[in-house]
């Protein structure tokens, strides 16, 4: 942790356990490999790339078994899709 505060590291992988711990100032881009199970750890996820008024971007892999919670984030105005991708 020392390192990527300091600027020695550029990328930090995480569990979600161990990410709701963590408070690294200008993230920039968060990729979740996993999407979470609620919309509320989601946001708490991307929102580290948004902090201080600082713009960001995050990724997230979804698989069919997401659904459920992409439809919640649909009708929250919380998702687009990136040009050129279909959904």
């Amino acid at each position: 942790m020392q390192a990527l505060r300091s600027g020695d590291a550029d990328l930090l992988v995480a569990t979600d356990l161990a990410g709701r711990g963590i408070d690294v100032t200008d993230v920039s881009l968060v990729i979740n490999y996993q999407m979470s199970n609620t919309i509320e750890a989601y946001i708490h996820r991307i929102g580290r790339t948004g902090r201080a008024g600082k713009e960001g971007t995050a990724i997230t892999f979804l698989s069919n078994d997401d659904e459920e919670v992409m439809y919640d984030l649909k009708q929250g105005g919380l998702w687009s899709y990136p040009s050129g991708v279909i959904g």
